[in-house]
């Protein structure tokens, strides 16, 4: 519900709308105005603003602004259908031009060049779902492992073969587990600094090289 005050105009004899609250002023217009007196000013004129476009446009929607609405919108789209139909003669006087022209080399390599460019244009869309959902995997890049852990997995292959290649009741393969699981570590577990990672290639490496 709504609620405004009116007075009776005797001389138009019309009900008039007005505002029982104005905005105050100072009372001596020669002192100068406070910055919170500007700020609330600047605000209350905002608020104001905001007040007199919701009752033109709300509550005071009568038939003569719908009219006025439905005119404007008209006219819009008038011009905008007249732009689209300036374009579109254009485009197919162009076309003509160019299809009245005599055919030479360079006319057939544009027509077909152009006639791939429609055929690949319907074929991305009849398949655009596809092309989306392939997209991101076309696009994301394969994550590499670090150095320190590339390097972790070389030797443990070179282990595990030299394990393989052992008897049960060769002294060095206890020697070849613990270098197993220090390399596990390195290459499985979390992330080690340069100067660990190098001590342990260093004694896996020593270990692989005794072969007797």
């Amino acid at each position: 519900a709504h609620a405004w005050a009116e007075i009776y105009d005797a001389y138009t004899q019309e009900w008039l709308r007005v505002d029982p609250t104005p905005g105050a002023s100072p009372s001596n217009p020669d002192l100068p105005l406070p910055a919170s007196f500007e700020m609330e000013t600047g605000i209350s004129a905002w608020v104001d603003s905001l007040r007199m476009q919701w009752y033109r446009r709300i509550v005071n929607f009568d038939q003569q602004d719908q009219v006025e609405l439905a005119t404007s919108m008209l006219d819009l789209g008038n011009q905008l259908l007249k732009s689209l139909s300036v374009k579109f003669k254009e485009v197919r006087t162009t076309l003509i031009d160019w299809l009245q022209r005599p055919f030479s080399r360079g006319s057939f390599i544009g027509g077909g060049v152009l006639l791939c460019l429609c055929f690949a244009v319907v074929y991305l869309w009849r398949t655009r779902f596809r092309w989306l959902h392939l997209l991101p995997r076309m696009l994301r890049r394969k994550q590499g492992l670090d150095p320190i852990r590339k390097m972790a997995s070389r030797l443990l292959h070179r282990v595990q073969v030299q394990m393989a290649e052992l008897e049960l009741n060769d002294p060095r393969l206890g020697k070849l587990r613990d270098a197993l699981k220090e390399l596990e570590a390195v290459r499985f577990g979390p992330a080690v600094t340069m100067d660990v990672a190098k001590s342990v290639f260093a004694k896996a490496k020593q270990i692989l090289r005794k072969r007797h």
